[in-house]
């Protein structure tokens, strides 16, 4: 990144992030300049009409423009060593499109270090046992956000902690309430959960039977030998967590009718579980 430009974001990230030490904003301009006012927050100023080829935007630096420094008034020798940068209008946007762009490129490095693996249309699994349930409608306060996806974790036997809600995107085929009458996405009626209770459990049911599959065929056992518990699958003393089981499981085929916790061995329906 050219110098000038690095030391523009520098100064716009001061603006962002640490606004307590900012000595304000002034535009100016080689000409125009008019009397000098003071400001009860900026100190004082001297008007101006800005053109579009010399405007320059104040933030951090060293004051050296000569139409901030007038020897008519009294308190024009404190705006010689007052902290500023001078940016043009071109290189302002520059700066600020690169400050925008930062998060989108940080984000696809982050998404491609861990890789997410699909288990179904419902839930994914990164390397790291981090578990993604999909949301399929609004939340407006009724807190459906927490306990459907609760009901899947519950069935996979996820660690609640390391649970992640995102929304779905808009697939009324693949994500619509059976309760409703359109069999659309959209929330109210108090009928979400009664609408996708069956599905969830049994997508988080298929997602267990899958991470015990994978690690019964890397132990070479069989899968009724091994259980699901807490993000781990268990054999005896031997354990896997779902992190190490994400790119296997996601090979497995997916049960058509995998079997169901019972009331009595739920951890987190029906519990007090953080939102």
């Amino acid at each position: 990144m050219p110098q000038r430009l690095q030391s523009s974001v520098s100064g716009l990230w001061g603006i962002l992030l640490d606004r307590s030490q900012i000595a304000g904003l002034a535009l100016a301009a080689q000409g125009g300049a008019g009397p000098v006012h003071y400001h009860a927050r900026f100190g004082w100023r001297q008007r101006f009409r800005p053109s579009e080829r010399d405007a320059r935007f104040i933030i951090r630096g060293k004051m050296t423009n000569p139409i901030l420094k007038n020897p008519s008034t009294p308190h024009s020798g404190a705006n010689e060593n007052r902290p500023c940068v001078a940016l043009t209008r071109r290189e302002l946007l520059y700066a600020a499109g690169a400050l925008l762009a930062t998060p989108a490129f940080g984000l696809r490095l982050g998404k491609a270090a861990e890789e997410t693996r699909p288990l179904n249309a419902w839930v994914t699994l990164d390397e790291q046992g981090l578990v993604t349930v999909l949301c399929p409608v609004a939340d407006m306060g009724q807190g459906i956000i927490h306990s459907l996806p609760l009901i899947l974790a519950e069935e996979m036997e996820a660690d609640w902690e390391q649970v992640q809600v995102r929304y779905a995107p808009l697939d009324p085929p693949v994500y619509g309430n059976p309760a409703r009458l359109d069999h659309g996405q959209g929330s109210g009626n108090s009928v979400s959960v009664m609408g996708y209770h069956s599905g969830l459990r049994k997508a988080g049911a298929a997602a267990r039977e899958m991470l015990v599959a994978a690690a019964a065929a890397q132990w070479g056992v069989a899968a009724s030998e091994c259980r699901a518990e807490q993000s781990r699958v268990w054999r005896g003393e031997q354990s896997l967590s779902y992190g190490e089981l994400a790119a296997a499981a996601a090979k497995m085929p997916a049960p058509e009718a995998p079997p169901l916790k019972s009331p009595e061995q739920f951890r987190l329906i029906g519990k007090h579980a953080r939102r």
